[in-house]
Formats: structure tokens, C-alpha cells, sequence
């Protein structure tokens, strides 16, 4: 690689545009399942954000770029003969509609793995998703850590987990979603964008909000709190199986009472040998999701 090309890539880096530097404050460190590379050199070119697994380019595009879609063009199909796809936004969009960018990018990233790799997530997801249903639980990745997972509202589920982990029911648990309407059994959702806007933004991503929630909400679910940990998150599994099931889904620590969190799925299973174990990346790198309290700001676990 020419190093005026390194050279010029590094100088885009301290140069992002606010819907670059949006992007990457929620695909850094493998939020979304999979590692990115900022403003990466792909000879003659330095595209936006880079997935190596995926091979897969995401390109955030300003106005001007209404006015070069010839040159776009040529760009695109550069990289296509090297067998990058590529992605675009425009950048006002991005900015506009942040979460609805996250999620096509999720799906995009998704239906690119399937296809380069023959993987079939959508019959996993379908097995999990029955053993859900069914009240049972699952161990799956998520953006930091391998999570166990059930029906919110199954008291017996709920219960198996607290059992698993011997971890005491007055601690609550987290319900952790794809989009907010997953939510909406325990969550007012005017109330939410009307008095916690700033809960919102951070979504989705790896940041969980303890949040009032509507009255009849499960203690299995609340502990001793008059408040609901929920979190929504970008991670192609997470996204995968709570689209699946129309809903939220429990998540907390894959490890007994005591023991450090499974960072794999050989861990998790180590763990649990008879659970249900979903493979997904997860990043070794990262901390469990910071949990704030929405009302007072307190930070419960930085």
C-alpha cells in the first residue's frame, strides 16, 4: 500500500465527519457482532468503515456526492471486483434516524455472513427461539459477555436462571431488546421519548437504563426496585431473536455465582454442558453495558 494512501487515511481519521463519528461511537469494539476499521485503505480508495470478516464497506455520503454518482459508481464496482460489498448512507439520514440505519446495517451484516459463509443463523434462531417458548432458557452473545436468556414473563424461567447463577431475586435482571416496541409490555414508550430523550440516543448500543415501568411488571423482573433494567442492542443475535419472538428477552452474566463471565461459547458451555449454546463474536475487549439509573443519573455499574 502507497504510504501517501496510509498517510491520508490516517488524516480522514482525525477528520470524521458527525454522522462518522456517530457510526463509530456504535460499531467500535465490536458492538454489532463484528470488528470495523475506520477510513481503511483499499487501494486507490480509503473507504468510510471497513468489516474484514464480512468483507463489507460502509460508506457515509455528504451532498456532494449527489453531484459525483459517476465516480461512486466506478468506486463501487472497484471494490466489488476485490469482493467488498458496499453499504451507503446518506449522511443527514444517518443523523436523522440513527436507530433505523443501525438496524438495515444489522440486517445487512446478517444476510453477508450468510452468504460468504453458508452460515445459517435462522435455523438456530428458530431452535432457541422454541426453547424459549417453551420456558426454557439459553445462553447467547452479546456485545461484552455470553448472556442466559428467557421469556421476560415466564416466572419459572426466570426463576431456573436465578437458580443457575445462585443469585438472589431482589437484585432484578435485565430484558434486553431489538427495538423498542419489544419493550412496550413493560415500558410506557410516549413517557419514554417524552421525559428520557437522552435514553433514546444511546440506543442501540451497549448501554442499559434502569427506567420506570408500568405497573404489574413482574418482581421476577424488578427485584426490590420500582424500576426495569432494559437495554437495546445492535447485536446481530440479540436483534435476530427478539425479532423472532415479537419481544424482549432476560439477560444476565453466562457464569455460576462467583465465577467470571463466559467471554466464548466453549466457556458458556463449560458452564452449563446441557444449556442451549448460540456461537456469535463477542468482544473480549469490552465491559459489561454501563447501567444508569434514567431518573437521578446514578451510575449503578460503570
Amino acid at each position: 500500500m502507497p504510504k501517501r494512501i496510509i498517510r491520508n487515511a490516517r488524516q480522514l481519521r482525525t477528520r470524521q465527519t458527525d454522522a462518522e463519528k456517530r457510526l463509530w461511537q456504535h460499531i467500535r469494539n465490536s458492538q454489532l457482532g463484528y470488528k470495523f476499521r475506520r477510513q481503511h485503505p483499499v487501494f486507490p480508495y480509503i473507504v468510510d468503515f471497513y468489516c474484514p470478516r464480512l468483507k463489507l464497506a460502509v460508506e457515509l455520503d455528504g451532498g456532494q456526492h449527489a453531484e459525483q454518482t459517476s465516480y461512486d459508481q466506478r468506486r463501487t464496482q472497484h471494490l466489488r471486483k476485490q469482493g467488498i460489498e458496499v453499504v451507503r448512507f446518506w449522511n443527514n439520514e444517518f443523523l436523522q434516524n440513527t436507530a433505523g440505519a443501525l438496524t438495515a446495517l444489522t440486517l445487512t451484516l446478517s444476510q453477508r455472513e450468510r452468504e460468504l459463509y453458508g452460515a445459517t443463523p435462522n435455523s438456530r434462531i428458530a431452535t432457541a427461539v422454541k426453547q424459549i417458548q417453551g420456558g426454557g432458557v439459553i445462553a447467547y452473545p452479546t456485545e461484552a459477555v455470553y448472556g442466559l436468556g428467557c421469556d421476560p414473563g415466564n416466572q419459572h424461567a426466570v426463576e431456573q436462571i436465578l437458580a443457575m447463577k445462585n443469585r438472589p431475586l431482589e437484585k432484578g435482571l435485565i430484558v434486553v431488546a431489538g427495538e423498542l416496541e419489544q419493550l412496550q409490555a413493560w415500558l410506557d414508550a410516549d413517557r419514554l421519548k417524552r421525559d428520557f430523550p437522552q435514553v433514546l440516543d444511546s440506543w442501540p448500543g451497549p448501554y442499559t437504563w434502569l427506567l420506570p415501568c408500568k405497573p404489574g411488571t413482574p418482581r421476577w423482573l424488578t427485584g426490590q426496585y420500582d424500576s426495569l433494567a432494559v437495554r437495546i442492542s445492535a447485536h446481530p443475535t440479540i436483534q435476530q431473536l427478539c425479532a423472532a419472538l415479537g419481544t424482549g428477552i432476560v439477560s444476565t452474566s453466562a457464569n455460576p455465582g462467583g465465577k467470571e463471565p463466559a467471554r466464548t461459547a466453549a466457556e458458556a458451555r463449560a458452564y452449563f454442558p446441557k444449556l442451549l449454546v448460540l456461537d456469535g463474536e463477542v468482544n473480549p475487549e469490552a465491559s459489561p453495558s454501563l447501567i444508569r439509573d434514567a431518573v437521578t443519573q446514578q451510575v449503578i455499574r460503570a
